[in-house]
């Protein structure tokens, strides 16, 4: 495709340039968006490029300074994206390395109260896909484990007893109409 040819180009020379935070997370976003790209146009190849070079891009400075809740999350998005392609092609082990690493970055940014609530979100789908991954390897203790975390940080009420009632009340969505 002749615009994410052009795009690439362009980011390789913008993402080299940009060294320190948080121009350097600006392009890793850049990346991102290229890598999504290349997944919907079916270049998966392409796409883990993207999504690797993204997540180099948006890891923290070595200063040790905090990361935006944003860059965090969009980092622990290409993890996920990066490990969904190469668990499409049976790289089981990578696939699991990126996501542990994922959950360990967003596990600090866990707290309580509603405005932590996206980074439950992202830990409790990480924890899901890497459960999935698990019982794919055949480690059905490992993926049972995962999947008990994830409700957990579900919590009651979200997707649990309790909860609120199904879209269009408690007997579910109205009948479509013919």
């Amino acid at each position: 495709d002749w615009s994410s040819d052009v795009c690439s180009s362009d980011l390789v020379e913008l993402g080299d340039s940009f060294t320190t935070a948080p121009r350097r997370w600006s392009a890793g976003t850049a990346y991102m968006r290229l890598g999504i790209v290349r997944e919907q146009s079916k270049n998966s190849s392409g796409a883990e490029l993207a999504y690797g070079k993204a997540i180099g891009l948006m890891m923290p400075d070595p200063d040790g300074g905090a990361r935006p809740p944003n860059v965090v999350g969009d980092q622990a998005y290409c993890r996920q994206r990066f490990a969904w392609l190469l668990t499409e092609r049976s790289a089981f082990t990578e696939a699991k390395r990126i996501l542990e690493k994922a959950a360990d970055e967003v596990r600090p940014h866990i707290g309580s109260g509603p405005q932590n609530r996206p980074s439950k979100e992202a830990l409790s789908s990480i924890l899901r896909q890497l459960s999935n991954v698990h019982q794919r390897t055949g480690d059905e203790s490992a993926a049972a484990h995962l999947r008990l975390e994830a409700q957990r940080l579900d919590g009651p009420g979200f997707r649990g007893p309790g909860g609120p009632p199904p879209f269009g009340g408690p007997k579910g969505p109205p009948p479509k109409r013919s």
